[in-house]
């Protein structure tokens, strides 16, 4: 019986971390952490999401974030070195640091959320080197009509509410191109029982599967078939 050597974001396992030593991914936390101001922890989390957007990256099309929040993510990649430029991406959030509902993804007045921000500008700042980097701000899934391609290559769903995750996602399926990403980030989370049930739900309805992994994520890869 091995240690359990690391516990972090729900997770603790004794398993082998290809991102502890891995002195790239190290830097570029280091970078988001003095850019954003605090270490969200979850480091394995992080380390799924660059290896599926890398995975993406040979395909054709944009990659889409709902939910972007402090944009932890699309800056740790920024920081990456293997990762020499993001391509085109949208980046799609009402951009309020106002909590909302699991479900319904409605703002609860008087509540804010740490993870989320107000700051559009310092965002837009953040990314001024990344000419292909776009905000989109408003609702989901209104929003998506702003979203002007047929082809989308990777899809990063994390808007901590069912109903919005699971009618974006539902319009943008088709634009998926075969072999593309989806990654769902709540999707294992007790947090968000709601937003699980709602995208299993949506995967019998058009017919894909969802890999749970003990992130709490969940990894779709669109068919070829499909």
């Amino acid at each position: 019986m091995f240690p359990r050597d690391f516990e972090q974001d729900g997770l603790a396992t004794s398993r082998i971390r290809p991102f502890a030593e891995d002195p790239l991914f190290q830097k570029a936390k280091a970078r988001t952490i003095e850019v954003i101001g605090r270490d969200f922890e979850i480091d394995w989390r992080t380390h799924t999401f660059v290896w599926a957007f890398k995975s993406a990256q040979s395909l054709p099309g944009v990659s889409i974030e709902l939910g972007t929040g402090k944009a932890w993510m699309f800056t740790f990649l920024l920081n990456h070195e293997e990762v020499s430029n993001l391509g085109d991406v949208h980046l799609i959030d009402r951009f309020s640091s106002m909590a909302v509902d699991k479900k319904s993804g409605e703002v609860i007045q008087g509540t804010e959320n740490v993870y989320y921000t107000s700051n559009l500008d310092e965002l837009k700042s953040r990314f001024s080197s990344e000419p292909g980097v776009n905000f989109i701000q408003g609702e989901l899934p209104q929003t998506l009509s702003e979203v002007d391609t047929d082809k989308i290559r990777f899809i990063h769903v994390d808007l901590n509410a069912a109903q919005p995750e699971v009618q974006s996602l539902r319009m943008l399926w088709d634009r998926l191109v075969p072999g593309g990403i989806v990654l769902l980030d709540d999707f294992g989370s007790p947090e968000f029982m709601e937003s699980n049930k709602a995208m299993r739900e949506l995967s019998l309805e058009l017919k894909f599967e969802i890999l749970g992994l003990p992130t709490g994520q969940g990894l779709i890869i669109k068919s070829y078939s499909k």
